[in-house]
């Protein structure tokens, strides 16, 4: 018995390093990946020492297609997915002001258009707080403004506290309590 236990507890200390090395990987990657770029955390004295908002948002303006609801299995390869969906599909990102932004999304319906806009306004480090002009939201949902209830407009989709993160040049994350998170890819350039 002494011996299988102590053949068993030298087998998990040489195993002990390859866990060690592998959590420091996995950790690395998870960093980078919830860690906006220009900041080494974000951590407070981090996110004051550098601005990487006022950095990051002129670089996401233009146009994002809303990805996770289209594309639902990231492992399936879709050829053309992208520049299919944009067509149809983009919402835009305008920075409006060194710390908040706003998504429009923009659809005709019988020869009018009609735009919502969701604006971000900035809290700290990677959070925002998201709302939606309450007459805007009603028209563009086709919404009798007569029968909208008290807090009917306050879905997470357009209200509420949103963490940004932005992984890769192509990719915009927002995550929100209670509500799926939003992955969107940015759309070709059209020159």
């Amino acid at each position: 018995m002494f011996r299988t236990s102590l053949c068993a507890l030298s087998l998990c200390l040489a195993a002990a390093p390859v866990l060690a090395d592998n959590f420091q990987a996995q950790y690395l990657a998870a960093a980078q990946a919830f860690t906006l770029p220009g900041t080494l955390s974000l951590s407070q004295m981090d996110l004051l020492a550098a601005d990487p908002i006022a950095d990051l948002l002129p670089k996401l303006e233009g146009d994002w297609v809303p990805a996770n609801g289209l594309y639902p299995d990231p492992n399936e390869e879709r050829e053309g997915f992208l520049a299919s969906n944009c067509e149809r599909l983009a919402v835009t990102l305008t920075q409006t002001d060194p710390h908040g932004f706003e998504i429009r999304d923009s659809r005709q319906l019988e020869g009018e258009t009609l735009t919502m806009a969701v604006r971000y306004d900035f809290l700290f480090g990677n959070s925002f707080d998201r709302s939606v002009r309450e007459e805007e939201a009603v028209a563009f949902m086709e919404l009798d403004e007569s029968e909208v209830s008290v807090g009917q407009l306050n879905l997470a989709k357009l209200r509420g506290q949103v963490l940004l993160f932005h992984p890769s040049p192509d990719i915009l994350v927002l995550a929100t309590p209670q509500w799926p998170t939003e992955i969107y890819g940015r759309c070709p350039r059209v020159e």
